[in-house]
């Protein structure tokens, strides 16, 4: 189906925020990787630190979109639904790989 979001991506805000969701999620996927040969509190100091980086680069962006008034046109075109679906998706991808990550840090504590 085709609801007309083909124009979406011309407010660049929404391509960045596509990039730092998949940074962040592909850096808490790498946790398995950093944590082979490192201790629980050194893979915990990770996830919060891709955590943290992906929260301030969502404020980032979110904060220049808002002062350079792509967020009030993107609004006005399409509504705050497609926004709204958007980082809901975001978060739930970002959240679910951070859940693991964390649970694979609090199991190299053991």
């Amino acid at each position: 189906m085709y609801f007309g979001y083909s124009e979406i991506w011309r407010f660049t805000f929404i391509p960045v925020g596509f990039v730092v969701t998949m940074v962040a999620f592909l850096a808490l996927c790498c946790v398995y990787l950093y944590g082979m040969n490192r201790d629980g509190r050194s893979v915990a100091r990770y996830v919060s630190v891709v955590g943290a980086g992906f929260v301030a680069a969502s404020a980032i962006d979110l904060i220049v979109a808002v002062f350079n008034g792509q967020l009030a046109r993107f609004t006005a075109v399409f509504g705050l639904a497609p926004l709204f679906e958007m980082a809901v998706l975001a978060v739930m991808c970002v959240g679910s790989m951070w859940f693991m990550a964390v649970s694979y840090a609090n199991s190299k504590r053991d």
